[in-house]
């Protein structure tokens, strides 16, 4: 697949803004552009690669499949914003980004999005990355991440959940070597779910396996799918990773769907390959999305 290709934002400097009593608004294009360049302009290259590209965002929102909530004042400064992207019966947020001094920013940035996502049929949100100012009381940890960015620092993130609406439960896929794990974090998070085992026992299979890869070159960061499982999946798993590390690629994960049986039945592949479960994320895919990460010495 081929992205259109965008404009970078030039670099700018910016002074965080006084209080001058920013209120929720609808995002407009340039609204979106602006608030773009500032996220940059705070929060750098934590900020995910898409808004490098203003004009990218605006478009991305334009599509359906992403929304927003900014806070701007009567002059039309935008004062911080939350973003996420939905899919299936999750929406993935990004924030809240916070450029001003007023209080309660992060709180009605948040609120506002929830509001917006209520009754849509979404069951959870989910940020893998939230900024600072994710507000206490909102959301529940799911788990630790340890990423390393570019100079060899770590950097430790919680990524965080919400309910938005009743979860009435599904059947996932669990291989018995990923098991215990899934039992153990669906009990933590009190999600309702009957495993099912998924075994690999010799049924005719594709030769050759499929993976996709999703980069963030800026944060060292690579995400590996099952496209279509086949024979050869430990020997491409394999050769992803050295073609990912000969790229300076330093933090690579899987996103395992618990919804598809055959992408389940190539968990043994997958940690043989060095990988180790970190989280779920609920309802990330036909099922629930599986993370696992590669340590960086692997």
């Amino acid at each position: 697949r081929l992205e259109k290709r965008y404009p970078q934002a030039a670099p700018e400097e910016f002074e965080e803004l006084p209080s001058l009593g920013f209120a929720l608004t609808e995002p407009e294009r340039e609204a979106l552009k602006q608030f773009a360049r500032r996220v940059l302009a705070v929060y750098g290259d934590s900020a995910p690669d898409f808004l490098h590209y203003p004009g990218k965002l605006v478009d991305m929102l334009g599509s359906g499949e992403y929304g927003a909530v900014l806070m701007q004042d009567s002059k039309g400064q935008v004062g911080g914003g939350f973003l996420w992207q939905c899919g299936g019966k999750m929406a993935e947020g990004f924030g809240p980004y916070v450029f001003s001094e007023q209080v309660g920013i992060a709180v009605t940035l948040v609120e506002g999005a929830l509001n917006k996502l209520a009754r849509s049929g979404i069951v959870c949100m989910t940020m893998r990355q939230p900024t600072a100012q994710a507000p206490d009381g909102y959301f529940e940890p799911l788990g630790e991440v340890s990423l390393v960015s570019v100079g060899g620092v770590v950097q430790r993130h919680t990524a965080l959940y919400r309910q938005l609406e009743e979860d009435n439960g599904m059947s996932v896929f669990a291989h018995p070597m990923i098991e215990a794990f899934l039992r153990q974090q669906y009990e933590l998070l009190a999600l309702p779910r009957k495993l099912q085992p998924a075994i690999y026992e010799g049924e005719e299979q594709l030769a050759d396996s499929i993976l996709s890869t999703r980069l963030d070159r800026r944060k060292l960061t690579a995400f590996l799918a099952v496209l279509a499982p086949g024979a050869d999946m430990k020997e491409n798993l394999a050769m992803h990773v050295t073609a990912l590390r000969n790229e300076n690629i330093k933090n690579i994960f899987f996103e395992l769907d618990l919804g598809k049986a055959a992408e389940v039945e190539a968990a043994p592949a997958i940690l043989a390959a060095g990988f180790t479960p970190q989280f779920i994320l609920p309802w990330g895919g036909r099922g629930d999305l599986l993370l696992l990460t590669l340590p960086e010495e692997a």
